[in-house]
């Protein structure tokens, strides 16, 4: 009986760890990236928005960090800089829109 529960236990163990294993980790679709400047991610498209400069990033603290989904960025007038790091590691990227009133890109 004793050995029963214990394989039991052991199953139910190995399937909860599984379960957590293969549930994947839902990426945020919207957030800030600046004081007044905020972005949205909608299938492959990045957009940032809003009026003044973006954060400047260092490796993993940009919200974008490694994104591999991320495939165009488009920036809004308004938005004045791009900040340092900010798409670091987002290896499917393939196009940004930038507008003239970004005057500084990091």
């Amino acid at each position: 009986m004793k050995k029963t529960i214990h394989i039991l236990f052991a199953l139910v163990f190995v399937v909860a760890i599984l379960v957590i294993v293969k549930t994947p980790v839902q990426a945020a679709s919207s957030g800030t990236c600046g004081d007044n400047v905020r972005w949205t991610l909608d299938g492959g498209t990045l957009t940032i928005s809003g009026t003044g400069r973006m954060n400047n990033y260092y490796g993993y603290h940009s919200p974008f960090y490694f994104n591999s989904s991320i495939k165009k960025v488009v920036i809004n007038t308004g938005v004045t800089s791009i900040g340092d790091s900010a798409f670091y590691g987002c290896s499917s990227l393939t196009s940004i829109t930038i507008p003239n009133s970004v005057t500084s890109i990091g």
